[in-house]
């Protein structure tokens, strides 16, 4: 908990430095536009007849692959993604081999939690309803095992499922284990905001692409009372034989600050040949700040 709450600050003060460069970017343009000063009407008039007559062909062609708010100059509204922000997905493993019936996920209790916290946003077009959104953040998951006995392990670079009574002797009774991971994630998603003539804050959208993560932490845990009735927390760290790096096809459509999300792992979840074909699917809500 105190790594995640560490990362959490420094990606706050990241996204808080970025912030203010561009509010000291945008007062340097305005003093500029105000200290400028043409040297006649005339010449004036004649060099915005040539710049209009010289960029309308060239918009009107290629407005989609230009990036940038240097293009326009008059009336000009950024492009605001739908990223940063909270979301909580419900996760359930697809392809999960017979032999690995003993840790089926518990659905109530199996979800990822996904700290969006630094962005930023590319407008595509002049109208500024289509962008690219990138950015940094964190994701949280918690696989909660359906049957309580069992859990996992690393075994000679195989991933095992043992008894939970042969990792801690002292059991009398196990209430529940999970298995935990912690990523930093970059996403990468193209959005979509309609319609595009009403004001940003009342347009839907609906947005697409990956989100790669880079594993920083993962553990397991199990909840049990010994056999003097006492509760205990039983706590094991490792990489169990998890694949170090992962990438999720992501697809969002929303409103205003809601959103519903629904994710799938392309990677696998294991290096283990017999777990090749273990992804994860997910399917849950966000709120966007």
């Amino acid at each position: 908990m105190k790594s995640i709450l560490s990362l959490l600050c420094l990606l706050l003060a990241l996204s808080g430095f970025s912030q203010n460069q561009q509010k000291s970017s945008k007062n340097k343009r305005q003093t500029i536009d105000k200290t400028y000063s043409p040297d006649s009407n005339k010449d004036l008039a004649s060099q915005k007849n040539a710049d209009t007559t010289g960029t309308k062909n060239a918009l009107s062609v290629a407005e989609l692959f230009v990036i940038g708010k240097q293009t326009y100059q008059e009336n000009y509204t950024p492009f605001k993604g739908h990223s940063r922000g909270f979301h909580v997905g419900f996760m359930n493993f697809a392809n999960l081999p017979d032999e690995y019936d003993a840790i089926k996920l518990k659905g109530a209790g199996s979800f990822t939690f996904q700290f969006n916290i630094f962005n930023h946003n590319i407008g595509l077009n002049k109208r500024n309803n289509i962008g690219l959104i990138t950015g940094l953040g964190l994701e949280y998951q918690r696989f909660r095992f359906k049957s309580p006995d069992y859990t996992i392990s690393k075994t000679e670079g195989t991933t095992t499922i043992i008894a939970a009574k042969d990792r801690y002797n002292d059991i009398e009774k196990v209430k529940r284990n999970s298995f935990k991971n912690l990523y930093l994630t970059i996403p990468l998603m193209l959005e979509v905001q309609f319609p595009s003539s009403k004001h940003i804050g009342k347009r839907m959208y609906a947005s697409a692409g990956f989100m790669g993560g880079i594993r920083m932490h993962s553990k397991t845990k199990i909840v049990y009372d010994n056999q003097d009735n006492d509760k205990k927390k039983g706590k094991d760290k490792g990489d169990f034989n998890t694949v170090p790096f992962k990438v999720d096809a992501i697809a969002r459509i929303g409103y205003n600050n809601l959103s519903l999300w629904g994710g799938y792992t392309i990677t696998n979840l294991f290096k283990d040949k017999n777990l090749t074909n273990l992804n994860v699917y997910t399917i849950g809500f966000g709120i966007n700040i």
